[in-house]
């Protein structure tokens, strides 16, 4: 006997009561997802994702004389196009028809939706943000992930999946008054005990032979960045920096991140988060988030089919599918330490 339960009736009790709080759940989810909604910028469509690039200023100008003094006219190039590829992201929710025969009953079917389409949801939500601290890795499937914080991050070397928005750093290094290659595409990245001088993109920065946190290695990393709008760590750094703070200094935190109901501490006025999926406990990241921008297909931003019959099933399935990329247009202002232990 086929159940008597329509494919339309679970399809309206799903998306109205769960699917349609999918978007929203992601970015209440993390303390990182919580600043990262206001950089969610909707695609329309395209085989890839353009972004212009600016690699320097206006070398036209600067003083002149006045009178009949010459005027530069040269033309110039300060810009290029970094160009990211389309990622996507799955879930999905399966209703055998034998689970739902055990189930009958509208408040059991109900439950049934709830617990299957609920596990999806944090499956695809915790997959993002782990995906967010990557660098797009492929895995074992071939299926290559969104270009997260591992991607953006590095200096002088390329990501496992290739150059970063399809320019190369590989040899790119020095400083913004004598670059070589690509240096302005390069994130400031040091060793916490480097023992040697950085030439960064801003200023040169100086690490000891000592991985031990300090507040001197969060201030040089946070000053040749030109400060940060978030700093994101794991919990054995955090717990660090919270025992090198006075008592007054714990009480501070930032009032979006608080009012979504997380904590934080503060460092120049800026939050640091625990990164409950960060790609490795001894990292400090000092993120400008104004220079990053999520950019999901504004067709398939979490969304979700209807409920289909495979031919060679008697199941019920529905995709939750998200495709898009985490795309940085300026990493020579987000920061990392490396290595750093509590």
């Amino acid at each position: 006997m086929a159940v008597s339960v329509s494919i339309n009736t679970f399809d309206a009790a799903t998306d109205k009561n769960f699917i349609h709080e999918l978007h929203d759940q992601f970015f209440l989810s993390r303390a990182f997802n919580v600043k990262l909604k206001k950089r969610e910028r909707p695609v329309d469509g395209g085989d890839d994702i353009r972004v212009p690039v600016k690699y320097q200023g206006n070398t036209n100008t600067g003083r002149w004389n006045g009178d009949d003094d010459l005027l530069d006219t040269a033309g110039q190039e300060f810009a290029t196009q970094a160009v990211f590829e389309f990622r996507y992201l799955k879930a999905s929710v399966a209703l055998p028809e034998t689970k739902i025969l055990r189930n009958m009953g509208k408040s059991r079917i109900f439950n049934l939706l709830e617990e299957e389409v609920e596990n999806a949801k944090e499956t695809i939500v915790d997959q993002f943000d782990i995906d967010l601290y990557k660098d797009g890795a492929a895995d074992s499937n071939g299926r290559i992930g969104i270009d997260g914080l591992a991607a953006v991050c590095t200096r002088a070397a390329n990501p496992t999946p290739g150059s970063y928005g399809g320019i190369t750093r590989v040899g790119a290094s020095g400083s913004k008054n004598s670059p070589t290659g690509n240096a302005f595409w390069n994130a400031n990245v040091v060793a916490a005990n480097g023992n040697q001088t950085y030439t960064l993109w801003k200023n040169d920065v100086t690490m000891d032979n000592s991985a031990v946190m300090t507040l001197a290695k969060l201030q040089a990393i946070f000053g040749v960045c030109g400060g940060a709008d978030l700093i994101v760590t794991s919990q054995l750094l955090y717990d660090k920096y919270w025992s090198l703070l006075t008592a007054i200094q714990r009480q501070m935190t930032d009032d979006e991140i608080g009012k979504a109901g997380f904590s934080s501490l503060m460092f120049n006025s800026t939050p640091v988060i625990v990164g409950d999926n960060i790609n490795n406990t001894g990292y400090w990241y000092n993120l400008n988030l104004k220079f990053f921008e999520l950019k999901p297909h504004k067709d398939m931003n979490f969304d979700a089919t209807e409920f289909r019959k495979p031919p060679n099933q008697r199941t019920l399935i529905k995709h939750i599918n998200w495709m898009g990329n985490l795309i940085c247009k300026r990493p020579n202002r987000q920061g990392l330490i490396t290595g750093m232990t509590a």
